[in-house]
């Protein structure tokens, strides 16, 4: 039988630590805002590398905390909406993923230069110089950030506390995206809402398809456009 009780106490020391983290790096990468990627480029290709490796090292660590509750909790997989990725799911993925990347973008356009500097900051510090580093990033680390993100803050927050607990729906997303924005606060406030909303849309493609294959997808999607676009 389920220990919901357990699971969320688990799902909330993972969701502390991921927020301590996120406070951590916004101290880190508190730069100046205000200057143009070349001059603020201070991080060398190998340091750029190890901080995308201890990235991934930091996602694999709370995604296996969050397998250990789940596996501790007794907590059936299936309401975390995983199911074999289909040609279906795959198209309403991408289509996800390039619809919020254009919402993205027309934003960015609305924003002054002071804002979007301070949303991209982290990602220009991570924005590889090599083909190697590019490897990395897009055939390691973007995936397991959106493998995890969404595990979580869609997939435990939304599908499995709702299964558990009844909770109105529309509550878990606004919940789970507001605190999926905070854990982006390296990103600034402007980024913070914006991933909030980021969260929104993906929430409720997530309850619409009761897929986690297809948000993973739209994540990885818009995250890569992101570093793209940066760099």
């Amino acid at each position: 039988m389920p220990a919901w009780a357990r699971f969320v106490g688990f799902l909330f020391l993972i969701t502390a630590g991921i927020l301590v983290l996120s406070h951590a790096s916004a101290r880190q990468f508190d730069i100046d805002r205000e200057v143009d990627h070349q001059s603020s480029n201070l991080q060398t290709e190998s340091s750029t590398r190890g901080l995308l490796i201890n990235t991934a090292i930091s996602q694999a660590l709370f995604a296996g905390l969050l397998a250990s509750g789940i596996w501790l909790a007794q907590i059936p997989v299936g309401v975390f909406g995983i199911t074999v990725p289909t040609v279906y799911t795959t198209t309403i993925g991408v289509s996800s993923g390039i619809g919020i990347m254009g919402i993205n973008r027309a934003v960015s356009h609305l924003l002054d230069q002071p804002h979007m500097a301070e949303t991209t900051a982290v990602r220009r510090v991570l924005t590889p110089g090599s083909r190697g580093g590019w490897g990395l990033l897009v055939c390691i680390v973007l995936p397991m950030i959106a493998v995890f993100e969404e595990a979580i803050f869609r997939g435990a927050m939304i599908g499995a506390i709702q299964q558990g607990y009844d909770v109105p729906i529309w509550v878990l997303i606004i919940v789970s995206s507001t605190l999926f924005g905070f854990g982006h606060s390296a990103q600034g406030r402007v980024g913070m809402v914006m991933t909030a909303i980021f969260g929104v849309i993906l929430g409720t493609v997530f309850v619409l398809t009761e897929s986690l294959a297809v948000v993973i997808i739209a994540h990885y999607i818009v995250n890569l456009s992101e570093f793209v676009y940066t760099s």
